[in-house]
């Protein structure tokens, strides 16, 4: 992608991680939006658009089928801190494995103990 907003909203939602915890693919960058297939997931959803609009996003959740757009949910006025939010209660996709997700070293730092 060569279109800054674009790779502004791919690294809002976490970049490479993003795409490893999702199965996001096929990336679409326009001056304005960034698009991605996902594999299926809830309510048929595999495609997303995000819109950018002076400071705010429009997210389409999208099935796409043969040379069909049919649009499952869309959700406008999103700040940049909500897009994973939104993301992740809509698809059902996580995009991070969250604060919870932590190591701690075990006695004599001998290597980690999970939480």
């Amino acid at each position: 992608m060569t279109h800054p907003v674009a790779e502004t909203i791919l690294e809002q939602l976490g970049g490479q991680r993003f795409c490893v915890m999702t199965g996001a693919s096929n990336f679409i960058g326009s001056p304005d939006a960034l698009s991605f297939r996902l594999p299926r997931c809830r309510d048929g959803i595999n495609g997303v658009r995000i819109v950018w609009e002076q400071d705010l996003y429009t997210l389409e959740f999208v099935r796409l089928r043969s040379h069909e757009r049919l649009i499952v949910k869309a959700v406008e006025r999103v700040g940049a801190d909500d897009l994973c939010r939104v993301f992740t209660e809509t698809t059902g996709l996580h995009t991070n494995l969250g604060a919870g997700a932590s190591v701690e070293l075990g006695p004599d730092d001998d290597g980690p103990v999970p939480r």
